[in-house]
Formats: C-alpha cells, sequence, structure tokens
C-alpha cells in the first residue's frame, strides 16, 4: 500500500512533505489518509504525471519513476529544474556571491 504525501505530516515517527513517497502500516491507514487527504496513492500520482507528459509530447516509458517524470517535464516546459521552481536569483546586493 503506497502512498505519497499530498500534506506536510508526522507519520510512522517521520516528518514527511508533499510529494515524499512512504508505505502505509496497514489497510486501515491506507483508506483513512485518503479519506482526510493527507495523502494520495503513489499509482495515480504517476498516472497523472505520465498525462501531464504526453500532453507536453514526451514519449512516456512506464518504466520510469516518478522522479524521470518530473525531470523530464520539467525540461519539455523549458529547464526549471525537477521539482518546477526554476534558478534561484538573488536581487539584494548584500546577498550575491563574492568573487
Amino acid at each position: 500500500m503506497k502512498l505519497t504525501a499530498a500534506k506536510s505530516m508526522r507519520y510512522n515517527g517521520k516528518s514527511l512533505e508533499p510529494g515524499d513517497p512512504f508505505e502505509a502500516v496497514s489497510e486501515r491507514d491506507f483508506r483513512i489518509l485518503k479519506a482526510v487527504k493527507k495523502a494520495v496513492d503513489r499509482d495515480d500520482v504517476k498516472s497523472d504525471l505520465r498525462e501531464r507528459a504526453e500532453d507536453l509530447g514526451i514519449d512516456v516509458d512506464k518504466r520510469w519513476s516518478e522522479e524521470t517524470l518530473h525531470e523530464k517535464i520539467a525540461e519539455a516546459q523549458g529547464g526549471s529544474d525537477a521539482q518546477g521552481r526554476g534558478k534561484l536569483t538573488y536581487s539584494r546586493r548584500d546577498m550575491r556571491a563574492k568573487d
């Protein structure tokens, strides 16, 4: 019963952030976490990513992991990193790197 965290939470002694994969301890926990929308079924996440990639014109291989799908989607969308944040830049002078 593989899940992906939808919200920040603690589960089974671990801190989870949105997008973190984890395994439910029991069938009961699996159903409850999905019902309260704290987690989504990992297969649902993968199928959504596959659909998004196909919409962008990417030939999707069914063996690709979630990470690979994120990377391919990011490349197709214009070179932002795998998390979709793009490159970070500093606007303040005191925050710039010194040579």
